[in-house]
């Protein structure tokens, strides 16, 4: 017969044989809609979460390498020289009219310079400790006039902004901070220091705000929220213009449902960002997404009822075809039987030595159970075989949930570690096993009925970790649920072992709990590339930023890369060997030589070590400067008196060969003899002279050019100057 052309027209059997499949069918597609759906919109919010981490991270970033600047600015400004000189007036020439304009004018353009290398700085001032002036790149103002207009207040000795800053403190003032008008832009304050570590003044940086908002602009872009903090809650940057405390702010996006990301630079700095996209944006694209798979779903299922309905014409024309043979053979009645049957065969060899076999299996048990169990672990071969093998060695897994710890520590030997694993094995609960690879290294692989009874498992066996001496470190991978994602659980395991956390209280970390971190998505700065140019011109100062820099962009969120922490470890002790080598320095850094990456407490003790190390140096380098500088005071001063009686002696002269400025050469003398150039060697010249004038007989024309005046005019007039009376008096009163 024919088979209808309308579907209602069909036999019951083959609209049974349609619904009956096409109910599988909309159950599967829905049920993969709905788990596609929670998948994207689960990505997307992920996504948001993480360009949300990715923008506070580059806020972080950029504001820590603004601080960064301008801390380095404040050592390149502490050493011009005309800063030096105008310091070293002293505060009896406080007022600036009294200055030389000349200095005063190279001071400003040595500003300009300094500022001109820095795209985010607007404009630079320095107010010198005691002095009643400002020194800016725009000119020089009276310390009331620059205050009023930066503060709308009056100046006075007991302001912040103008006392002295401990070492590695600061002040920030952001933009319209008073009275919403001044001052106009950022305004970051830091101490003037000059090579030798010396503060003498305060340095003002004024940012540029377009240029700082521009670059924030092009780190969160136009859909994300964002406020930086400094350590006390106070908002610095923000992208709208309420700048609210960080308690407040905070506050204000919990009562609205915003889940910002909180980002803190980390624990030397600590400077915070709080970042995120609003809920109203990330609902928009949720309901797109929504209103896209429910077209798409229906658009499946309409196409499914084809295939199925075509399908079902294929299935059920055999049957048809039957329906119509048995129908002419026996005149309509169907009685045909049907049967199918399969049959599988396993054949399996037992040698003739099985018992020898047997006794062989138990002496190398044990080591067929860690080669098997490191098989399971590094997925070279089928699951199923090493899982099968290793039942037969009596090592079973009947739960359905996995977890690996891979340990480090010192002598993991396999019957201790063998051991271990029997004492943490709960019957009925989970079950545990442990193989060790090498000497200092072993893992555990832990079977639990459920995740929390996995969770309990893994929870004593870290205990039981923390309290051994042995272990140095340990790590947690991912519960499974399968035997073939154990390969990336392993992985994952081991991964967490290159990883040092902040906290010492615990010896390991768990892989959910450092990749929540972003700890992975670090990349190793470039701070270090000058240390060792710093330390060996003195720039202690410099080299503790250029670590602490480091150190404080490797740690995030509590967690570093112990291969960046060995990178800080062997640069530091190249550069001291160097120092040692090149300079015969005797250094004290036992401390930093003995440190382990794999210990606990690795990031502080670096930080201690690489601290105190540079204390150390700090000290051998101050007592072979004040050994330098005793030395060059001597020879400076044996120079003078050498060549007191040449008639080319000038201040000029005297500052040329000794590479320094006439300002430099004359407070030097002063310090020395207590006594101004003029005065001392016109001093030391004229009691020459009275010696002359007693016990010879030279002329008073030979005598003036004897001690180093070119006439005989000059030398009666600072004779006489000096002594009260003409060298002719002078000579007859004595004889």
């Amino acid at each position: 017969m024919k088979m209808p052309l309308s579907f209602s027209r069909m036999p019951k059997m083959f609209r049974r044989m349609f619904w009956r499949n096409y109910l599988v069918y909309v159950l599967i597609v829905t049920l993969f809609t709905l788990i596609g759906s929670a998948w994207v919109i689960h990505t997307i919010v992920q996504r948001q979460r993480t360009d949300s981490v990715q923008i506070a991270t580059g806020l972080a970033k950029a504001t820590d390498q603004w601080l960064t600047e301008c801390q380095q600015m404040s050592v390149s400004v502490g050493q011009i020289k005309t800063l030096l000189e105008l310091d070293a007036d002293g505060p009896d020439e406080m007022d600036y009219s009294a200055l030389d304009t000349v200095l005063l004018s190279q001071a400003q353009h040595a500003l300009v310079a300094a500022g001109a290398t820095r795209q985010n700085v607007a404009h630079l001032a320095v107010y010198l400790y005691n002095h009643e002036y400002v020194v800016t790149d725009t000119g020089t103002l009276e310390l009331d006039d620059f205050y009023q207009t930066l503060f709308a207040a009056p100046s006075t000795p007991q302001s912040p902004y103008l006392r002295r800053l401990g070492p590695g403190k600061f002040l920030f003032l952001r933009e319209g901070t008073v009275g919403n008008t001044v001052p106009e832009m950022p305004v970051y304050v830091t101490s003037v220091i000059d090579q030798h570590g010396k503060q003498y003044g305060n340095l003002f940086i004024f940012l540029d705000s377009r240029v700082l908002n521009q670059a924030q602009t092009e780190i969160a872009g136009e859909n994300t929220y964002y406020s930086i903090f400094d350590a006390d809650g106070n908002a610095l940057f923000c992208s709208d213009s309420l700048f609210l405390p960080r308690d407040e702010f905070l506050a204000q996006l919990k009562t609205s449902g915003e889940q910002p990301v909180e980002y803190a630079v980390n624990n030397f700095s600590r400077w915070t960002v709080c970042a995120g996209t609003p809920v109203a944006f990330l609902h928009r694209e949720i309901w797109a997404l929504c209103f896209f798979l429910f077209l798409a779903w229906c658009g499946v299922l309409a196409g499914g009822s084809i295939g199925i309905m075509m399908l079902c014409r294929k299935n059920y024309a055999p049957i048809s075809a039957l329906a119509r043979f048995i129908s002419e053979q026996s005149a309509g009645v169907i009685s045909q039987e049907m049967e199918y049957e399969a049959l599988t065969t396993a054949i399996s060899t037992i040698t003739d030595r099985r018992k020898n076999a047997e006794e062989q299996l138990q002496i190398y048990k044990p080591v067929l159970v860690n080669s098997l169990l490191m098989e399971l672990l590094d997925g070279f071969q089928d699951q199923t075989v090493t899982l099968t093998a290793l039942h037969a060695l009596g090592c079973s897994f009947p739960y359905p949930y996995w977890q690996c710890i891979s340990v480090q520590g010192d002598g993991m030997r396999l019957d201790s570690v063998m051991s271990l694993a029997e004492e943490l094995r709960r019957p009925g609960t989970s079950v545990c096993f442990a193989a060790s690879y090498s000497r200092r290294s072993c893992v555990f692989l832990l079977n639990a009925v459920s995740p929390d009874a996995c969770a309990a498992a893994v929870l004593s066996l870290q205990s039981r970790l923390n309290q051994m001496d042995a272990v140095w470190s340990w790590g947690s991978s991912e519960q499974v649920n399968a035997p073939s994602m154990l390969y990336e659980a392993y992985q994952h395991a081991q991964k967490v072992l290159t990883y040092a956390a902040l906290d010492s209280q615990s010896k390991g970390s768990g892989w959910n709990e450092l990749a929540k971190s972003g700890v992975f998505s670090l990349r190793r700065p470039d701070s270090l590339n000058h240390l060792y140019g710093s330390l060996s011109v003195g720039r202690v100062a410099e080299a503790r930023s250029s670590i602490q820099d480091y150190v404080s962009r490797i740690v995030y969120n509590g967690y570093a890369s112990r291969e960046s922490l060995r990178f800080l470890h062997e640069t530091l002790l190249t550069a001291f060997r160097r120092l040692e080598e090149e300079y015969s320095l005797s250094l004290q850094y036992d401390d930093l030589r003995a440190w382990k990456a794999e210990r606990p407490d690795a990031i502080q003790k670096l930080y201690g070590c690489a601290m105190s190390a540079c204390d150390s140096l700090q000290g051998a380098m101050e007592n072979g400067l004040l050994a330098q500088r005793q030395s060059d005071d001597l020879m400076f001063l044996s120079y003078l008196n050498e060549h007191l009686f040449d008639e080319t002696l000038s201040l000029t002269v005297l500052a040329d060969h000794f590479h320094v400025s006439e300002s430099v050469a004359s407070r030097r003398i002063r310090a020395l003899t207590d006594l101004n150039f003029l005065d001392y060697v016109n001093q030391k010249r004229i009691e020459h002279a009275g010696d002359l004038l007693i016990h010879s007989d030279i002329s008073i024309n030979e005598l003036a050019k004897a001690t180093g005046y070119g006439s005989d005019i000059t030398f009666r007039r600072v004779f006489k100057k000096y002594m009260g009376m003409t060298p002719s008096e002078y000579r007859h009163r004595r004889q």
